[in-house]
């Protein structure tokens, strides 16, 4: 298994906990780090670059995991899996907190509350702390479909439900998402 660690040239102070942690998993796992400048598309590149070569974690710029979570992953049996973190009112422009997975309910999308403790979302994973198995990897074929960080999530997601995949395997406790 394989740390992708996507971050922007400059890490801001919030950002500097995702650093220190993946410092500290490099003893554990390798860490790839893929700079990120805005407007360009290395994100995308950089998973295509490590595409079907591993299990790939994804860790976002402002996520901190725990090394437990990362032998969760390793032992999953499932294709997708996340650790789902708590957005606030800055990021969601709602009202309330909430965890980033989005679901879908007859014909309706909703996020799921911040004490959810649900297995499984069939909507938008997020993708701040993910794993991404190498067999499912087999299956998709990601070099034709540049995307940004805009639309990572609804990406991958997208791609997941066309090679199969429909329901995202959820992982607790809560994940630090360090931006609030």
């Amino acid at each position: 298994m394989k740390i992708i660690y996507f971050h922007i040239p400059n890490l801001q102070d919030y950002m500097i906990p995702t650093k220190k942690w993946l410092d500290e998993m490099s003893q554990h796992y390798d860490i790839i780090d893929v700079t990120t400048p805005p407007n360009e598309n290395r994100m995308y590149e950089g998973l295509v670059e490590n595409w079907n070569v591993d299990d790939l974690v994804i860790c976002g710029q402002d996520n901190v995991g725990s090394l437990e979570m990362l032998y969760e992953y390793e032992k999953c049996g499932y294709d997708v899996c996340s650790n789902p973190c708590l957005m606030y009112e800055k990021s969601t422009g709602k009202g309330g907190i909430v965890q980033n997975m989005i679901s879908t309910d007859d014909n309706s999308r909703f996020m799921h509350p911040k004490d959810s403790t649900l297995k499984f979302c069939n909507g938008v994973v997020g993708t701040g702390l993910s794993r991404i198995s190498k067999r499912l990897q087999s299956k998709i074929d990601i070099t034709g479909e540049p995307f940004h960080f805009q639309n990572f999530d609804h990406t991958l997601s997208k791609l997941f439900n066309k090679a199969g995949v429909n329901l995202f395997h959820l992982h607790y406790p809560i994940h630090t998402h360090m931006k609030k």
